[in-house]
């Protein structure tokens, strides 16, 4: 539906995969898991939906509860519309991916 950057969180939709975002109250419970890939728009890319990834390009302290954040990013700050968890830090940069239910902030 949209470019995708590698190692984001996702959601799909009927028209294809978007960046998650916890500031958008319709992504709530829609996220699919992280993508492996980068893609352009109508390009395939690969998401895990459970499972371990690893990514150079991450710094997280090992054991956090890692949440979606803005426009896919994958953070361990609770920010936006919702909060919904898509895994912890096995390693600085290895996490543990198994998403949550979302939870609606008031």
């Amino acid at each position: 539906a949209e470019p995708i950057f590698a190692f984001t969180a996702v959601t799909l939709s009927a028209d294809g995969l978007h960046p998650a975002d916890a500031a958008t109250i319709g992504a709530s419970d829609r996220v699919l898991g992280v993508s492996l890939t980068a893609g352009s728009t109508g390009d395939p890319v690969r998401v895990l939906t459970e499972g371990e990834v690893t990514n150079t390009g991450w710094a997280f302290t090992e054991g956090d509860l890692l949440y979606v954040g803005l426009n896919g990013v994958i953070t361990p700050a609770q920010v936006g519309d919702f909060c919904q968890m898509v895994g912890w830090a096995v390693a600085p940069s290895k996490i543990f991916v198994r998403v949550g239910r979302a939870i609606l902030r008031s």
